[in-house]
């Protein structure tokens, strides 16, 4: 009885010790476009992102203090209407890039495999209308 109960322990002590990656997940690294949702006007249209190119995927990158947007075209170059570069900072779970320094987007999940960016937005429509939307980014590490 007393080995069962001292290796229960150890077990225990064991399970609890070792963390699991997906507790301290880390934003830094490529993470490669997977989904994106718009919701408009209560309407909701979700599609799986497509890669232009067939031999290099779409991918967002972060390092320390840059973000680096990385879209090829179906030549497999760098889409340079879509691809940038700019500075952000990480607010608790907002994340705020200088060239819209006032728009938070929401950090909603992160974890080892998986970043969801929600974003709120607001623009004119082909009719001069304002319309609201919200749009919601996965990415995969792999």
């Amino acid at each position: 009885m007393k080995k069962l109960l001292l290796l229960s322990s150890i077990l225990l002590i064991l399970f609890n010790s070792c963390s699991s990656d997906d507790e301290n997940p880390n934003l830094l690294g490529k993470w490669y476009y997977y989904k994106r949702t718009e919701i408009i006007n209560g309407q909701q249209e979700e599609s799986l992102h497509t890669h232009e190119c067939s031999t290099k995927k779409d991918y967002i990158e972060f390092l320390e203090g840059t973000f680096n947007n990385v879209i090829y075209n179906n030549l497999c170059n760098l889409d340079l209407n879509e691809a940038f570069t700019d500075n952000y900072i990480i607010d608790g779970s907002n994340l705020y890039l200088d060239v819209n320094e006032d728009d938070a987007i929401q950090i909603t999940t992160l974890n080892n495999n998986t970043l969801i960016l929600e974003a709120n937005y607001e623009e004119v429509d082909s009719n001069g209308d304002m319309i609201s939307g919200r749009t919601i980014s996965e990415f995969k590490r792999n």
